[in-house]
């Protein structure tokens, strides 16, 4: 049986975040993906130039937990059968990779104006995560708590930010 909970919300956060990325400074994304595992994707997929975009996106789920009636509050004690309502705090990670100017061959760091364009980037790029993770589920009238935005890196090239935040989800035991 296909997850209904957890990968559903992380490819409409998704759809979201890379809708918004769109209108960005940076414009599109070459790459927008629902990605597994614990931590950051690579950054060997940064794509400087894609037909109109640069960068790579992504959203994820980082981890899950049983909730009490207060969300995100987590459940302290065991869960009745079928555990209704089945409420669960999904935590999703949204990110972007852009590319970052780099040293010169002859040694020469990125001038102030690369710099400062870069740092325009990422936080226009931290806005569009913030509007994604703000007005996604809010037509579905979830509970979405955001966490903290967070810059990584720059490195080879590349720099970003990435977002957590908590949505509140049900599921229950099939009858």
């Amino acid at each position: 049986m296909m997850d209904v909970v957890a990968y559903p919300l992380a490819a409409k956060l998704l759809e979201c975040l890379c809708a918004e990325l769109e209108a960005s400074l940076a414009g599109p994304v070459c790459r927008c993906c629902v990605v597994p595992g614990a931590g950051y994707p690579p950054m060997d997929g940064c794509m400087c130039e894609c037909g109109g975009g640069q960068g790579q996106a992504w959203t994820r789920v980082s981890r899950m937990f049983p909730t009490s009636q207060r969300f995100p509050a987590p459940l302290q004690e065991a869960p009745p059968t079928c555990f209704l309502p089945g409420s669960w705090a999904v935590e999703l990670e949204a990110g972007v990779y852009r590319c970052a100017a780099t040293m010169a061959e002859d040694g020469t760091p990125p001038s102030c104006e690369e710099v400062d364009r870069d740092a325009r980037v990422v936080l226009d790029d931290a806005a569009a995560i913030r509007r994604a993770v703000m007005c996604c589920f809010a037509a579905q009238s979830r509970v979405v708590v955001p966490g903290q935005w967070q810059a990584i890196g720059p490195s080879g090239g590349c720099q970003g930010g990435v977002m957590t935040l908590l949505v509140q989800a049900y599921d229950c035991c099939p009858t």
